[in-house]
């Protein structure tokens, strides 16, 4: 979501230029913003590794036989 932001950086410090009303981001900020983006990147990554491990594993044609596995086996569902 971070990186998102700075992709559009231009276009939300128009915006907020425009609307008084609104918090303005000074160049620091976005220099800590960019610094928290490369920051979180890895964990990001991983979570997203872990993430296609568990959805692969949930759509594979044999889950209900490998449930078993990493259930206790109290879990109808």
């Amino acid at each position: 979501m971070i990186e998102r932001l700075i992709k559009i950086k231009d276009a939300i410090i128009l915006y907020t230029s425009q609307h008084p009303n609104l918090p303005q981001l000074v160049p620091s900020d976005w220099v800590k913003l960019e610094t928290c983006t490369r920051i979180l990147k890895p964990f990001e990554e991983q979570n997203f590794i872990n993430y296609n491990i568990f959805w692969n594993r949930k759509t594979s044609p044999n889950y209900k036989e490998q449930r078993g596995n990493y259930n206790s086996g109290n879990d109808k569902g």
